[in-house]
């Protein structure tokens, strides 16, 4: 059985995460077998009425609020999460997750022997509310982070920016360019895609649906989450291009013998590391490739 590529869905109530799931269903269900997970919670009668709306089948595992990031419930989650893909088979797993979960947590979720061969993680968005993006952003740390972690966020309702809720000498100046700078300043790889109704382009729904094709069985993908309260030397992170080479994606933030930030990202070989504005509190690389080669860098990682 092939690893399943995850793809995780982060915003706040009322961003459009609901409305991105049902297009990806409407255009790439008829094509691959998609698996959903949401909360409870976040389910609401309308929302449940309008995914259902979509007439494409899909599987629909439900868990209990506080599972993706309770550790009293996470092992009763990852069980069901096993038996979910073990009996459904998807070809896609979606998981919706609140506005207030903390990436890191959720990732680190998927590490369990239980599901490490059955999934693995391809991707990360956060929709965002671009009316409400300055009050967010402003004012929840775990949007914040969030973005931090994404690999794509969806400023959806960009059509809305002339209704910003924020203080007038902000508004007076507030434009796409001024938001992707905001984004990019948190996240200086993010994608960002601005949307209305959370309709994401062609491409990226491309994106999507070639996700996981030539991947072998033999050397499984699993994902790893590395943190660590020291710091990287010069010559550790020199040879961080090197021990990645053949890493499938990396991402994430480290902090140097200086005790400055450096923003990473690495995929198919290709590793980029910059300066990173902001201050972290500790270095967290989120690493995904084949079990043996990700294995043989905990080493590296792990301080």
């Amino acid at each position: 059985m092939k690893a399943v590529p995850l793809h995780l869905v982060f915003g706040f109530l009322g961003s459009g995460k609901t409305t991105f799931l049902k297009i990806i269903l409407d255009r790439l269900g008829s094509k691959k077998r998609i698996g959903l997970i949401q909360n409870e919670f976040s389910l609401s009668q309308i929302e449940s009425e309008f995914l259902n709306q979509s007439n494409i089948e899909f599987s629909l595992m439900e868990v209990n609020r506080g599972s993706l990031t309770c550790l009293s419930q996470s092992e009763d989650f990852i069980t069901d999460l096993a038996a979910f893909i073990k009996r459904e088979n998807p070809e896609i797993l979606f998981i919706e997750a609140s506005g207030l979960s903390d990436p890191i947590k959720v990732i680190k979720l998927f590490e369990s022997p239980i599901l490490d061969k059955l999934l693995y993680l391809s991707k990360s968005y956060v929709v965002v509310d671009a009316s409400r993006f300055y009050h967010e952003v402003t004012f929840l740390r775990s949007i914040r982070n969030q973005i931090k972690h994404a690999d794509t966020v969806i400023l959806n309702k960009y059509d809305k920016l002339n209704r910003l809720e924020a203080p007038e000498e902000i508004v007076e100046s507030y434009n796409f360019k001024k938001i992707k700078s905001w984004i990019s300043d948190i996240n200086p790889f993010a994608n960002i895609i601005p949307t209305t109704y959370s309709d994401i382009p062609k491409d990226e729904l491309n994106l999507i649906y070639s996700e996981g094709s030539g991947l072998q069985d033999k050397n499984y993908f699993i994902t790893r989450v590395f943190t660590s309260d020291k710091n990287f030397s010069k010559d550790e992170i020199s040879a961080i291009p090197q021990l990645l080479a053949e890493c499938f994606k990396a991402k994430g933030y480290i902090l140097n013998d200086k005790n400055e930030s450096l923003a990473l990202r690495a995929k198919n070989g290709n590793v980029n590391i910059i300066p990173y504005n902001n201050t972290i509190g500790r270095s967290e690389i989120i690493l995904t490739g084949e079990n043996n080669k990700i294995s043989s860098l905990t080493k590296h990682f792990v301080r």
